[in-house]
């Protein structure tokens, strides 16, 4: 991140994980779901690097039937941006989460 400004800003990068396309019909999700966020304050003129770990959490869903968490180990649209308009998530991507991770 970049503040391009003359004075000192802040500024709240936000992470949000799509849907799954693997999980029950009868599992209700969001289109998008905040799952990371960090406020980061920035002088006039300064770079940061900022990195946004999401958890396993991320990707699951709660299994009735089984009555636990469980992954969703289908591929996932991740925008990453301001606010959670798409208008304010310039940044996308597609990915999956490891099959074996957090079950």
């Amino acid at each position: 991140m970049t503040n391009t400004g003359q004075v000192t800003g802040t500024v709240v990068p936000q992470v949000y994980v799509g849907a799954a396309a693997d999980v029950p019909a009868s599992v209700q999700q969001a289109v998008r779901s905040l799952r990371g966020f960090q406020r980061v304050s920035l002088e006039a003129g300064q770079t940061r690097h900022v990195t946004i770990t999401l958890d396993a959490r991320s990707f699951q869903y709660w299994d009735q039937v089984h009555q636990q968490w469980t992954t969703a180990t289908g591929t996932r649209t991740i925008w990453v941006g301001d606010g959670d308009a798409l208008s304010h998530l310039p940044l996308s991507g597609v990915g999956a989460p490891n099959a074996d991770h957090g079950r």
